[in-house]
C-alpha cells in the first residue's frame, strides 16, 4: 500500500506502463491488472483498502459497458475518466513547483523594460516660462505653510463622503480633472488613501470613469 498514495495513483502508474491515454477504453484495459493488484494485498484493514474497492467497482462497469453492445454512439465519459485527468494534472503541477521549490532560486517579479540609458524627452508643451511658473507655484505651497512647532500642530481629519461631496463640486463645473490635483506636498498618507478611496466608491456607483494613460502616471477622473 505505501506505494501507492490511493487508487487513481495505482490507475495512473497501469496506464503509464501500457503507454496509453487516460480513457474508458484505457481503464477498461487495466481493470484486471488493478484487480489483481486489489486482490494481492494480504491482511490489509478493510477501512485501508475500502478507496481501492470503490474505484474496483467503478473499473468493472466501465469494462462491462465497453463489452456490451452500446445504446447510443456518443457515450459521455465516465466521472472515473474526468477525475483522473484533474488528477493527473494536479499531480505534475505539484512535481514541477516541488521542483521550483527545491532549487531555492525562485522570484516573482514585475515584468519591466530595462533603458540602458537615461534621456529626458519632455513633451513640446513644455517651455522655459511653463517650467518657471511651475516651480515658483511649487515654492508658494512651502510659504503658506506655517508650522510652529510638532506638538502644536494640529492634522485635519477628512472622511470619504466629505471628499466625494468636494469630487461632487468639482464635476459640476468641469468634466474632468486629476486626483493629484486634490494634494500638496504636506497631503498626509491618510488623505491621500481617503481620496482614492473615494474615487473607488464613486466608481462603483457608476458616477465617474477614470483613466491613466501609462503605469505611475496622472489619474484623471472623468465625470459621466
Amino acid at each position: 500500500m505505501d506505494q501507492f498514495k490511493g487508487p487513481l495513483d495505482l490507475l495512473l502508474d497501469l496506464i503509464k506502463k501500457e503507454k496509453l491515454d487516460i480513457t474508458q477504453i484505457s481503464l477498461a484495459k487495466v481493470t484486471d491488472q488493478y484487480l489483481e493488484y486489489i486482490e494481492s494485498l494480504k491482511e490489509i484493514e478493510a477501512e485501508e483498502v475500502a478507496d481501492f474497492l470503490l474505484v474496483a467497482a467503478k473499473l468493472l462497469v466501465i469494462k462491462s459497458k465497453i463489452l456490451l453492445p452500446k445504446e447510443e454512439e456518443n457515450e459521455e465519459e465516465s466521472d472515473l475518466v474526468n477525475q483522473l485527468r484533474i488528477y493527473k494534472a494536479y499531480l505534475e503541477a505539484s512535481r514541477k513547483i516541488n521542483k521550483i521549490i527545491n532549487k531555492n532560486t525562485f522570484l516573482f517579479t514585475r515584468q519591466v523594460t530595462i533603458k540602458s540609458e537615461v534621456v529626458f524627452s519632455p513633451p513640446k508643451s513644455i517651455t522655459k516660462k511653463v517650467l518657471k511658473e511651475t516651480f515658483n507655484n511649487f515654492l508658494a505651497m512651502f510659504n503658506k505653510e506655517v508650522v510652529s512647532n510638532e506638538k502644536d500642530r494640529i492634522i485635519r481629519k477628512i472622511s470619504i463622503q466629505e471628499r466625494i461631496r468636494e469630487i461632487y463640486k468639482i464635476l459640476k463645473t468641469k468634466k474632468s480633472f486629476v486626483l493629484n490635483s486634490f494634494f500638496t506636498p504636506f497631503t498626509g498618507k491618510e488623505e491621500r488613501v481617503v481620496s482614492f478611496l473615494a474615487v473607488l466608491e464613486m466608481i462603483k456607483k457608476k458616477e465617474v470613469n477614470v483613466r491613466q494613460e501609462k503605469l505611475f502616471d496622472d489619474i484623471v477622473v472623468n465625470r459621466i
